[in-house]
């Protein structure tokens, strides 16, 4: 199982780097109750789940309390990084199952795996989905939600307007000029306010050649 560097390296680059990133969203979202954030990236291996998880639990040490939603229907979920018992998960409760959401083991962390579909209906469609997520939000401080790539499924988008806002995260070695362009049109086209950006995998010089960390780009101020 990997660690989170948040946790397991505090002083590292990696670790300033999302202490960062956790200090620009709570300026963004400051005159926000309660915010729900949605993290997506273009496509798999962009890093977007690990940097999900370790701001999750940066915003845990801060002292606030955080719901960490595994989104992603198809990934490898945040079982790369909590141990958690198979309890069905986000889906099973949006299908009428009575599942609560388990301690991560970091303080005021609290993570809701995916869980697997059953049947033909696509899970975020249910009308449940809008009133669990209220609940959520009146029970946490923050609740993020880690979704699958925004190029490569819908589900950013469906579950984003119900959002205050998503963060995007690209992979350096792996940035497209278009994939940002496509990736902005869609959320502008859907009213869902970007954040801001994360980019992953930037390479500092005066480290290993292959040393690489997260490091936050901006946040939007509009």
């Amino acid at each position: 199982m990997a660690k989170l560097w948040i946790e397991s390296e505090p002083l590292n680059k990696f670790s300033d780097a999302v202490r960062t990133l956790r200090e620009s969203l709570f300026a963004h979202i400051s005159d926000i109750e309660n915010p729900l954030i949605i993290t997506s990236s273009p496509h798999r291996g962009d890093g977007c789940t690990t940097l999900t998880a370790n701001l999750a639990g940066a915003i845990g040490q801060s002292g606030k309390r955080v719901l960490l939603i595994d989104g992603d229907l198809n990934g490898e979920g945040l079982g790369d990084y909590f141990q958690h018992e198979s309890n069905g998960g986000f889906v099973k409760i949006i299908e009428g199952g009575d599942v609560q959401a388990v301690s991560s083991g970091i303080e005021n962390l609290d993570i809701l795996p995916c869980g697997i579909p059953k049947g033909n209906k696509h899970p975020f469609d249910s009308p449940r989905v809008i009133d669990l997520l209220q609940k959520y939000r009146k029970g946490y401080d923050i609740v993020i939600i880690d979704t699958a790539p925004i190029l490569e499924s819908s589900d950013p988008v469906v579950l984003g307007k119900h959002a205050s806002g998503i963060i995007l995260v690209f992979r350096a070695g792996n940035f497209q000029r278009e994939d940002e362009l496509v990736a902005r049109e869609l959320l502008e086209r859907s009213g869902i306010k970007i954040i801001g950006a994360v980019i992953n995998g930037v390479r500092e010089q005066d480290q290993d050649p292959y040393y690489t960390y997260q490091r936050h780009l901006e946040m939007n101020r509009k």
